[in-house]
C-alpha cells in the first residue's frame, strides 16, 4: 500500500537522520581458478521438510553457492527436469516443454519457449489465486538469448553436469513465484507470494548481521543487479530511468543520467553492504515507478524494527544516512515528500464524510469491504484485490439485481491492487451480459522474450466450486461503472483499463498507473527486494498501461479537496450519460443519448474544471455508447507502495500473476 510505503519512509528518515563493453568487473576466477564442492542443505518450503544439494563454491567467492541447474529447476516445479551433456563445455537441460542450452566456455544461456516452461507445473503457494479462477495461458514459441560474459558471471561445469550463481538463477525464474536464497549455510525454497502475506517460514533477519564482504562478492552483486536492471526489470514509463536502461544498460545509464546517479554507482561497488544499500537509496527517486519497485525491500521493513537497530549492517546504514552527503539530498528530500502526502486516507476520509450523509451500509466485510445503497444505485467498497472480496462482491452484485437497483459501481478510488485473478473473476462477471461466457483474458508483453501472451481464465461465477455451463448463465442487468482515483495502483488501475475494452465506464480521475508484474528477487545476502518485472499488462490494440487510465467522465477534485469527487448525483449523472438514460433533472445540461445500452442505470455527466454541475466529455475525448470501449490513457499491472513493505503488506501492493496449477 502507498500509504504503508510512506509511513516506513517517513519512519526511516527520522531514524536514519536524528570485463565487458559495459565496464563490469569479473567477480568469479577464470577457467583455471579452483572451487569446491560441498552438500548443502535445503529446505523445501517448509522448515520441516529438507535434503542437500551438491554446491559449487569459488576460491575467491566461498559465500557464493553455484546450483545444479537441474536440481534447481526440480526445487521449483513438480516435474523433472533432465541435464545432458553436449560436450565441449556444453548442456542442455530440458523439461516442461522448454529447455535451457548452457555453454560454459562461452558463458551463454539460451532458454527455449520459457514462457511455456514457467507456465505450468510450478510448486504451488496456498496464498495465490482462488478456486473461482482456473488461469489457462496461451503461449508462443519463443527464444531468449543471455549473454553473461558481459556482465562478468561466469558458468561452471563439473563432473558432467552445469551450475550457475543461485541469485542469477532465481532472478531468472522469479516469473514462477517460487524462489531459493541462501542464509546461514542453507539453501532456502519457498514461495515468494509468501513474502506479500508475510509467511515466509525462514529468518530473514540474518541478512542484517553481515555487513563486510568481499570484493569478488561485490563485484558479482552490481553485475548480477545490471543483469537483472537490463534484462528482468519491465522498465515501466513513470521510472525516470527506464527509457535509458531501455538503450544503454543500467551501468551505463548510471554512468551518464546525472551526478547523483554516478555517485550512487561507487557506492554499490564498495565491500561493505551498508554502502550498497546506501546507493540504493540514493537511486529510489530516480527508479519510483508508483509502488512496485523498491530495491531496498528488507531494509525497509528492518527500519521499522527495534530489534534491527544494533545489527551491524543496519547501524552503518544509519552513519550513511545520516551524514551530510549532498548526492543524497534528491532522495531524502523525495521520501520526506512522500511521508508527507497520505492520498489513501484523504480519499477515504472523504469518501466517508460524503457517502454517509446519503447511503445505506447494507453489509460490510471486515475493515474496508462494504456495500453501499443510495436509492437505485450500488456502491462496492474495498481496497485491495484479495480472495476474501470474491464472494462479497458476488453477494452485493446478486442483492443489488434481487432488489431491482439500477447502478453498480465498484469504487477503486482507494484500492491500490493485489491479485489479478480477482480482477478477472470481476470483471468477467461484470461484462458477461454481453459475451454469455465465464471466460475472461487479458494481454501480457514479455519485455525478454518480446512476445504476446494472452492470459485466460475459466471463471466459476456462481461459485458452486465447478467450472461448468451453468457459471455462462450468470449474468446481470445491470449498469455497471468503475470509480478511479490517483490512488487506483496496479491491479486497481488494470481493473478500469480492461473495464474500458469491455465497454464498462471509468469515472473519476486518471489512475495512479502501474503495469508490470511484480517481482521478488534477492541480493546474494539474502535480503529481498522488488522490481516492476519483465511481463506487462497492454491493451488489446497493444498500447501500454503504466501511466494509469484516462477516465471517460472526470469528477472535481484537488489536492485540498477530495468531497466533491464523491458527490453520488454527479455520479449518477455520468452513469446515465453512458448509458443513454434521460436525465430526470431539467436543470442540468441535457445528456446526449448513448446508443445501445445494455441495461438502465443513473448517472451524470462530467465535471471537466468546472466548479458545478458536470459537463459530457466530447465525441474526440472517447466518450461512447454502451458496449464499446471510452478512450483511455496509460494504467499498470501491480500494485502500489513500493515494497518498502512490512511484509505483511505487500499483499496489497501488487498485482501478482498467478501460474496455471499445471
Amino acid at each position: 500500500i502507498r500509504m504503508i510505503m510512506k509511513k516506513l519512509a517517513a519512519a526511516a528518515i527520522a531514524a536514519m537522520l536524528a570485463t565487458s563493453s559495459l565496464g563490469l568487473s569479473a567477480f568469479a576466477a577464470e577457467e583455471e581458478s579452483s572451487y569446491t564442492k560441498r552438500a548443502v542443505k535445503a529446505y523445501r518450503y517448509n522448515p520441516e521438510v529438507s535434503d542437500e544439494i551438491d554446491c559449487l563454491f569459488t576460491n575467491d567467492n566461498p559465500d557464493l553457492p553455484y546450483v545444479d541447474l537441474a536440481e534447481f529447476l526440480n526445487g521449483l516445479f513438480t516435474v523433472t527436469f533432465q541435464s545432458e551433456d553436449m560436450g565441449d563445455g556444453v548442456f542442455e537441460v530440458s523439461g516442461n516443454d522448454g529447455s535451457l542450452v548452457v555453454d560454459t566456455e562461452k558463458d551463454t544461456v539460451v532458454i527455449n519457449n520459457l514462457e511455456k516452461m514457467t507456465g505450468s507445473n510450478v510448486v504451488e503457494s496456498e496464498s495465490l489465486g482462488g478456486k473461482y479462477a482456473d488461469e489457462k495461458y496461451k503461449y508462443s514459441d519463443s527464444i531468449v538469448e543471455l549473454d553473461f560474459s558481459k556482465y562478468g558471471i561466469d558458468l561452471l561445469a563439473d563432473e558432467g553436469q552445469v551450475y550457475l550463481p543461485l541469485n542469477t538463477l532465481s532472478d531468472i525464474f522469479g516469473i514462477t513465484y517460487n524462489s531459493a536464497v541462501y542464509l546461514d549455510g542453507s539453501i532456502y525454497f519457498h514461495h515468494t507470494s509468501d513474502i506479500f502475506a508475510g509467511e515466509i517460514y525462514y529468518d530473514m533477519s540474518s541478512a542484517l548481521e553481515l555487513n563486510d564482504r568481499t570484493q569478488a562478492m561485490a563485484d558479482y552483486t552490481y553485475n548480477e543487479l545490471c543483469f537483472m536492471m537490463d534484462k528482468i526489470y519491465g522498465a515501466p514509463s513513470k521510472s525516470r530511468l527506464a527509457a535509458s536502461i531501455r538503450e544503454k544498460g543500467f551501468d551505463k545509464t548510471l554512468d551518464e543520467y546525472s551526478e547523483v546517479t554516478k555517485a550512487a554507482k561507487e557506492h554499490l561497488k564498495k565491500t561493505s553492504w551498508a554502502e550498497f544499500y546506501y546507493g540504493l537509496f540514493m537511486l529510489s527517486p530516480f527508479l519510483e515507478d508508483g509502488g512496485h519497485t523498491s530495491l531496498l525491500g528488507l531494509i525497509w521493513q528492518a527500519m521499522q524494527t527495534d530489534s534491527s537497530d544494533d545489527t551491524p549492517l543496519m547501524k552503518a546504514l544509519t552513519v550513511f544516512m545520516g551524514s551530510d552527503d549532498e548526492m543524497a539530498m534528491p532522495a531524502k528530500m523525495w521520501m520526506l515528500e512522500q511521508s508527507m502526502e497520505d492520498d489513501q486516507l484523504d480519499f477515504q476520509m472523504a469518501r466517508m464524510e460524503k457517502f454517509g450523509e446519503r447511503f445505506e451500509s447494507v453489509k460490510q466485510w471486515g475493515e474496508s469491504t462494504e456495500l453501499l445503497v443510495d436509492d437505485d444505485t450500488a456502491v462496492f467498497v474495498f481496497d485491495e484485490f484479495v480472495n476474501d472480496v470474491v464472494e462479497p462482491f458476488k453477494w452485493s452484485v446478486d442483492y443489488a439485481a434481487e432488489h431491482g437497483l439500477k447502478n453498480f459501481i465498484v469504487d477503486l478510488s482507494t484500492n491500490e491492487g493485489g491479485d489479478s485473478s480477482v480482477v478477472a473473476y470481476m470483471l468477467g462477471l461484470m461484462s458477461n451480459k454481453k459475451n454469455a461466457d465465464n471466460e475472461f483474458s487479458y494481454n501480457m508483453h514479455s519485455t525478454l522474450s518480446d512476445i504476446i501472451i494472452p492470459d485466460a481464465f475459466v471463471l466459476d461465477y456462481n461459485l458452486d466450486g465447478v467450472f461448468d455451463d451453468k457459471d455462462k448463465e450468470v449474468a446481470y442487468d445491470l449498469n455497471f461503472g468503475i470509480l478511479s482515483s490517483r490512488v487506483s495502483f496496479s491491479c486497481g488501475n488494470m481493473m478500469p483499463c480492461l473495464a474500458q475494452e469491455y465497454g464498462i465506464p471509468v469515472i473519476g480521475e486518471t489512475s495512479g498507473g502501474g503495469g508490470c508484474m511484480v517481482g521478488i528477487n534477492y541480493f546474494p545476502n539474502g535480503a529481498f527486494n522488488s522490481i516492476s518485472s519483465l511481463y506487462t499488462m497492454i491493451r488489446n490494440d497493444g498500447t501500454e498501461v503504466d501511466g494509469g487510465v484516462t477516465v471517460d467522465y472526470e469528477l472535481p477534485v484537488s489536492d485540498e479537496d477530495k468531497n466533491s469527487f464523491y458527490d453520488i448525483d454527479l455520479i449518477k449523472k455520468d452513469m446515465d450519460d453512458f448509458y443513454g438514460i434521460a436525465s430526470n433533472d431539467e436543470s442540468s445540461e441535457p445528456e446526449s443519448s448513448v446508443s445501445e445500452a445494455d441495461s438502465s442505470s443513473d448517472t451524470e455527466s462530467e465535471p471537466a474544471d468546472t466548479s458545478s454541475g458536470s459537463t459530457s466529455k466530447s465525441a474526440d475525448n472517447g466518450k461512447t455508447a454502451a458496449g464499446t470501449k471510452g478512450k483511455s490513457s496509460n494504467p499498470p499491472t501491480g500494485t502500489a507502495a513500493s515494497i518498502a513493505l512490512a511484509a505483511v503488506s505487500i499483499a496489497s501492493l501488487i498485482v501478482v500473476r498467478r501460474k496455471n496449477r499445471g
